[in-house]
């Protein structure tokens, strides 16, 4: 996640016994960063000294973010030692901050970690600071392990009299391609060949590379008629089945490649329709200048899954289907394919801690806003760092935890001897100004 703006910071000190407000501009200290970054982001009283937050500052290409122990009797700013772990690439270390005014114990935390998986994840770590400045270990310890949806892909090609044999064999090496892309995942494959009628070739299955390749090598086109609606309707029937391999909680996948219309396209509606009865994602490909013609894009718009744009793929000829392997890849897992029920995206763009706050039995609690298609939510993590419940919104795009889980933000009452007053000004940018005590 990338940041653009800048926010320079100045602390401002002076010692006053007697009225809060009553403040000698001249007596005034200033903590500041040269580095022009982020510096005083978040702020937040901690005894007599101040903890600061510089989630901008770029450390190297991986590391990002600091904090700060602001002391006032020092007036001087020290990082704090952070073992932050090697897979928190980037995490705006500071961008959550917060503190339990009876403990003085805070929790800082960076939300804003990527993890590349087969789609781009946010996660995000928390680290408990104790009274001392001592800092925990990051809660969670490791970062969440990628989505491994199952998937059950089942590819029908298109056998008729009017597809050359040698397109035919190149269709065949597409299919090869792109179980190949799909190997390493949790993935079943089945291939079924459409024409007067439909043969399935294979029952969905796991094989490995070798073994799919010598077994989509060897199938022989049929010749005949376009029975495509015909032919959905066999899968549906016998393939989408647990007789036929496929797995109850896998993602259910039907890629079509066809080079023309149908010749029974007056029961393609009726085939499509007991499809989506069973939650088939249908992906159509067409192929040859048949797709030119208004008609038969037509067909393919009502074979495919609704949007059409990711659905539906048109080809020049066979040699191009190559071009569209990565796409058609990144289409089958991406977060909306992936999910056969409820929310289309779960813990993916959670941002674990965007905001963060400590229990009176020193618990964390960190919300998570791009959780579950953005309804947000929050997940308790106990004392030992273990994850005891995750609560997600009700409302899609609610964004639940997008500000402090205690409906306020703390605001210590000043204990005696600390310091009196200390400001923050952001240029730009509305943010707290903080009241202490100390007696000069």
């Amino acid at each position: 996640m990338d940041w653009n703006f800048r926010l320079p910071l100045c602390l401002f000190y002076v010692c006053h016994s007697v009225m809060a407000f009553n403040i000698d501009p001249v007596t005034w200290k200033t903590f500041t960063n040269n580095k022009n970054t982020g510096f005083g982001y978040k702020v937040i009283q901690k005894g007599a000294s101040l903890l600061v937050s510089d989630p901008l500052i770029q450390h190297n290409q991986t590391k990002r973010g600091q904090i700060y122990d602001c002391s006032v009797t020092r007036g001087n700013c020290v990082p704090l030692s952070i073992n932050v772990p090697a897979e928190a690439v980037n995490m705006s270390l500071g961008l959550s901050m917060s503190i339990d005014p009876q403990s003085s114990k805070a929790v800082v935390c960076g939300p804003t970690i990527p993890k590349n998986c087969d789609v781009t994840t946010y996660n995000g770590m928390c680290f408990k600071i104790s009274s001392e400045n001592v800092v925990s270990k990051s809660v969670p310890r490791t970062l969440r392990e990628c989505p491994t949806s199952q998937i059950d892909i089942a590819f029908l090609l298109d056998g008729s009299g009017s597809v050359y044999y040698a397109d035919f064999d190149k269709m065949k090496a597409f299919v090869i391609e792109m179980i190949n892309s799909f190997i390493n995942h949790d993935t079943q494959f089945a291939i079924a060949q459409f024409s007067t009628y439909c043969e399935i070739h294979d029952t969905f299955q796991v094989k490995n590379a070798k073994a799919w390749e010598d077994a989509v090598t060897k199938i022989s086109q049929r010749g005949g008629g376009t029975y495509t609606a015909e032919a959905i309707k066999q899968l549906v029937r016998e393939l989408f089945v647990s007789e036929g391999g496929a797995r109850p909680s896998a993602s259910k996948i039907l890629v079509v490649i066809t080079d023309g219309e149908s010749s029974d396209n007056y029961f393609l509606t009726e085939a499509v329709q007991q499809a989506q009865a069973k939650n088939i994602t249908r992906y159509a490909i067409g192929v040859g200048n048949a797709f030119n013609f208004d008609e038969a894009t037509q067909e393919l718009a009502i074979i495919a899954s609704s949007p059409t744009n990711k659905h539906v793929f048109k080809v020049t000829d066979f040699d191009a289907l190559d071009s569209i392997r990565e796409q058609l890849k990144e289409n089958i897992i991406a977060i909306e394919g992936t999910q056969t029920t409820g929310d289309s995206s779960r813990m993916e763009f959670a941002q674990d801690g965007f905001s963060a706050a400590l229990t009176s039995k020193r618990d964390i609690i960190m919300t998570a806003v791009g959780a579950f298609q953005w309804k947000g939510g929050y997940q308790l993590y106990t004392q030992n760092d273990q994850l005891n419940a995750f609560q997600a919104g009700s409302q899609h795009d609610s964004y639940l935890g997008g500000s402090p889980l205690t409906g306020r933000e703390y605001h210590p009452a000043p204990p005696p001897g600390a310091v009196e007053a200390v400001g923050v000004a952001l240029r730009g940018t509305a943010h707290s100004f903080w009241s202490l005590n100390r007696g000069c």
